[in-house]
């Protein structure tokens, strides 16, 4: 698994740094954009999950699926989510794919998420997810882009 990142060192770096092409070129691996790829394959791995299975129990379009799985499209907030509830991995491993995508995390203020973290919860897949959803209102995943 990935280790986790000083944040901390890495803005106090930036802060001190006179050029930002030198930054960036030492802290390449520190970004968090760059840690998404590799943490969703050691999850799978970790897992035994295949590819073909993510795809699958994701309700992933085939050629997308393999795309984002192999670092080559940045899946949106909503794929990682359709992911995640397919393949039910668990509240932290949620938080975790989609903070390594440098994405906006679970707020349970917000309705829709506090859905989507009891769905995570209680286990519940994609499609169980998906009917909650929409018998309170919200806007499904699958339905974003």
């Amino acid at each position: 698994m990935l280790k986790k990142i000083d944040t901390q060192k890495v803005y106090e770096n930036l802060r001190k740094s006179k050029d930002i092409e030198t930054f960036i070129k030492e802290h390449n691996n520190d970004f968090v954009e760059e840690k998404g790829h590799a943490y969703l394959n050691d999850l799978l791995d970790n897992k035994g999950i295949s590819k073909t299975m993510v795809i699958r129990d994701s309700n992933l379009d085939r050629v997308y699926g393999y795309q984002i799985l192999s670092g080559k499209r940045r899946p949106s907030r909503n794929k990682l989510l359709q992911i995640s509830l397919g393949l039910k991995f668990d509240l932290v491993e949620t938080k975790n794919l989609i903070r390594y995508f440098g994405l906006s995390e679970l707020y349970p203020k917000n309705r829709r998420d506090a859905i989507i973290i009891f769905s995570t919860e209680k286990k519940m897949g994609l499609d169980e997810a998906e009917r909650l959803l929409e018998e309170l209102g919200e806007e499904g995943i699958q339905d974003l882009i």
